[in-house]
């Protein structure tokens, strides 16, 4: 229930997904961001020594004007590669 059912959510490799998600205003989608990094570091795997936690790293990127799909996909790409670099488990807004 973190992300809206009219979103587009894809795998594009590895551990990296994407979604399409309509939203008003730049703040809605980073407070759904963030929601969905606090959901995914709720999960956790059970591992022989205890639990694994999961976290998760996402880079925001708005729609704006005329600007193209892989232009957003960049964006959004280097905004998680910050929002790694800040120390992971975190959403950052390009």
């Amino acid at each position: 229930d973190s992300v809206p059912a009219d979103a587009t959510v894809g795998r594009v490799g590895g551990d990296a997904f994407e979604a399409l998600v309509p939203c008003g205003v730049i703040a809605e989608a980073a407070t759904l961001a963030d929601r969905v990094v606090a959901r995914i570091g709720a999960l956790g795997v059970q591992a022989a020594d205890g639990v694994a936690r999961c976290t998760a790293s996402l880079g925001v990127a708005p729609v704006e004007g005329a600007i193209s799909l892989d232009e957003v996909r960049h964006r959004a790409e280097l905004a998680c590669r910050m929002a790694k670099e800040r120390g992971g488990a975190r959403a950052v807004v390009y």
